[in-house]
């Protein structure tokens, strides 16, 4: 039987720093968990902020929104 090997590289993990980013910081925790860091593409995190945490106006600026 082969033995497999594992890269297993110590991730930066993120924290909540309010009530609202619970969500946000658990799916950046994930992708970096998940992939190496020069898998992940830097619009991923701008898609995971912008989708989980912004709200965009009617002209479709991000992050002034209302709610």
């Amino acid at each position: 039987m082969e033995e497999v090997k594992y890269d297993y590289t110590k991730t930066h993990l993120e924290y909540q720093l309010t009530e609202y980013d619970c969500g946000t910081v658990t799916l950046l925790n994930a992708i970096r968990y998940l992939f190496k860091r020069s898998e992940i593409n830097p619009e991923i995190y701008k898609f995971i902020m912008q989708y989980t945490l912004d709200k965009t106006n009617e002209l479709g600026e991000i992050g002034k929104g209302r709610n």
